[in-house]
């Protein structure tokens, strides 16, 4: 049975491969945690208006989000460069593992 790139064993687990794609698409970004107080749509009208509309705030679930840059910039120097301005909005900040 093929579910979304994976395939079910005999013993009934669901086991996913993920593509080269997928890996390289995660390894663009970081992780980060949103601070209570704040909603994932008004931290990205917050990051675009802060002049960083090419920084992609995506919804994990929970207070968690991924974050990269649409434009294939490096998220990790984006943010390190502005990180005054990213500290007030995220925490807990990594790379994708």
């Amino acid at each position: 049975m093929s579910v979304l790139g994976g395939h079910q064993k005999d013993h009934g687990l669901l086991e996913y491969t993920s593509t080269k794609e997928d890996n390289d698409w995660a390894l663009s970004g970081i992780v980060a945690t949103v601070g209570a107080e704040e909603t994932i749509e008004s931290v990205q009208h917050r990051v675009e208006d802060a002049g960083f509309s090419n920084v992609e705030v995506i919804p994990m679930g929970g207070d968690k989000v991924f974050l990269r840059c649409r434009n294939n910039d490096d998220i990790m120097q984006v943010f390190n460069e502005a990180i005054d301005f990213f500290s007030l909005l995220f925490s807990n900040v990594h790379q994708w593992l």
